[in-house]
């Protein structure tokens, strides 16, 4: 089993009025991977001069893969803030920003074999199984937010500055399973 738990965070957190010159930015950046490869081989000979032979061949590959990862980018004052005192975030020449950025992938290639071979001179059974399974799972959260603050950007030149708040996620999972199997049964006939 891979697993992956990640929590990221940036924030302003019981936010009291202030002023900066320039920017104000609150971003935060997870980025998760697993790459899983898992392989299983079976090989079954069975052979007899005198009577039948059985053979049986079984391979089985499992992988289990999770990610579990959070992130969040805020800006807030403390939960007892009411409307009429919120404090408020000034930038006099740029811009404020609140961004929250998740990439998460799974890669996952599986692959299974299982040959069977029996040889005598009545013949015999050869059985081969062949099985390939993958667990993938992506969950967690993408947050950004401003929460009882009042956000004023005055921007460069003209006096009017953005303000952004942003959440992106991707996901991605990709699954690459094989599996193979061959039986053989050879048998001669009884000379009298």
């Amino acid at each position: 089993m891979n697993k992956i738990a990640a929590d990221t965070r940036a924030a302003i957190d019981k936010a009291k009025s202030s002023t900066a010159a320039g920017d104000i930015v609150v971003e935060a950046v997870s980025s998760t991977s697993i790459n899983a490869e898992v392989s299983a081989s079976a090989i079954s000979v069975a052979a007899s001069t005198t009577s039948d032979s059985k053979s049986i061949s079984v391979g089985l590959s499992l992988s289990r893969n999770d990610i579990d990862s959070t992130v969040e980018s805020f800006i807030a004052a403390t939960s007892s803030t009411t409307q009429a005192n919120r404090p408020t975030i000034t930038s006099t020449s740029g811009e404020i920003r609140i961004g929250a950025w998740r990439t998460a992938e799974i890669i996952a290639n599986g692959t299974a074999t299982a040959v069977a071979i029996a040889a005598s001179p009545k013949g015999g059974p050869a059985v081969a199984g062949g099985g390939t399974l993958a667990f993938n799972r992506i969950s967690g959260n993408t947050d950004a937010f401003a929460r009882q603050v009042i956000l004023a950007a005055k921007g460069e030149d003209d006096g009017s500055g953005d303000v952004t708040v942003r959440a992106q996620d991707e996901a991605e999972i990709q699954a690459y399973l094989r599996s193979i199997a061959a039986a053989v049964s050879v048998g001669g006939q009884d000379r009298k």
